[in-house]
């Protein structure tokens, strides 16, 4: 059992409350994400690639439009 008076800490962050707690069980330790958050981060990273793809084929295909453009303006022109 940690000794630890929790109604006595009048600080509204119970900042000393907290010293306590890790001095008896050590600092915290995360050693990587959860299932849940890792399928996020896997999530999000598949959503901007897809959209990134789509801004690079909608960039093509306008070059191509004014490529196109362009040659028909010379082809009317010779």
């Amino acid at each position: 059992q940690i000794p630890v008076d929790v109604m006595g800490d009048e600080n509204e962050n119970l900042e000393s409350t907290f010293r306590k707690i890790i001095h008896f069980l050590g600092p915290p330790r995360n050693y990587g994400l959860t299932p849940e958050e890792q399928l996020e981060q896997e999530q999000k990273a598949i959503m901007e690639r897809m959209e990134r793809e789509r801004i690079e084929e909608q960039r093509v295909q306008m070059e191509a439009a004014d490529e196109e453009s362009k040659r028909q303006k010379f082809q009317e022109e010779w």
